[in-house]
């Protein structure tokens, strides 16, 4: 799995880009199915929010998008990965694991 990140003008790239790497794959290795994943880092002058988006590119179907934002960045990165997790764990249940939703749909 390809992690790609990028966060323009952040004054410490090589920390979070470590940071971000081992948060990503700690959380995403279970994810076989995944080719790459992009996380954008930005902050909002006028709120002071940071924005984390991923997007996550599954083998077979449509991508997957999460965003989080939050004035704390470590926050913003966790909320985004909450999402993204569940969104990868139901795109799992539908294409990877036989049940009944699955069965159903291909008996037709």
């Amino acid at each position: 799995m390809d992690i790609k990140i990028t966060a323009p003008e952040h004054p410490n790239q090589e920390r979070l880009v470590a940071f971000y790497r081992n948060k990503i794959e700690n959380k995403f290795n279970k994810f076989r199915f995944l080719t790459c994943i992009t996380v954008k880092v930005s902050k909002d002058e006028g709120t002071d929010e940071y924005k984390v988006s991923l997007h996550a590119e599954p083998i077979k179907g449509k991508s997957l998008h999460a965003t989080g934002s939050h004035t704390f960045e470590n926050t913003a990165l966790l909320d985004a990965v909450q999402k993204m997790e569940g969104r990868l764990e139901r795109y799992k249940e539908i294409h990877y694991k036989s049940s009944h939703r699955n069965q159903a749909r291909f008996q037709s």
